[in-house]
Formats: C-alpha cells, structure tokens, sequence
C-alpha cells in the first residue's frame, strides 16, 4: 500500500513538473512568435526604406543626366557664340 502511494505521489510530482515544462515551452514559444513578428517588421521597414532609397537615387540620377545634357547644350551654344563673336571681330577689323 505504501508503495503505491509513493507510486501516486512520484506520478503527481512527475505530472506537475510535465506541466511547468510545458508551460515554459508555451511561453518561449510565445516569445519566440513574437520576435519573428518583430522581426518581420522591422524587415518590411527595411525593405520599404530600401525601396525608397533606391527610388531617391533614380531621381536624383535622372537629375544628373539632366544637369549634365543642359550643361553640353550651354557648352555648346557658347562655343557657337564665341565663333560668331570671333567672326564679328574679324570683319570690324578688315
């Protein structure tokens, strides 16, 4: 008879121990979910940055190219111009 209870008793201290592990895995389990859903986030936010920055650096390149074909037309109208001028000079002189 007292070996069964003893037998009972192991049972009891077996089965509570099983249910504080499980509640501990629950919880880790829990925690764990959570990181990924912050991980998750913080990798969307990323992203989305990422995204926009690229999006920056389009325009600001389609700026440049801008810039740089205004700049030859200038550079190529001033030297028009300085041919003209150039030319006008050489006639007042004659």
């Amino acid at each position: 008879m007292r070996e069964l209870r003893d037998n009972i008793e192991e049972l009891r201290r077996l089965l509570e121990r099983s249910r504080e592990d499980a509640a501990t895995s629950e919880r880790k389990a829990a925690a764990a979910s959570i990181e990924a859903e912050e991980a998750r986030t913080l990798h969307e936010a990323a992203e989305k940055s990422r995204r926009s920055t690229e999006h920056e650096l389009s325009e600001a390149r389609e700026n440049l190219n801008e810039t740089v074909a205004a700049n030859q037309s200038l550079t190529n109208a001033k030297r028009v111009l300085e041919t003209e001028v150039a030319a006008m000079r050489a006639e007042v002189s004659h």
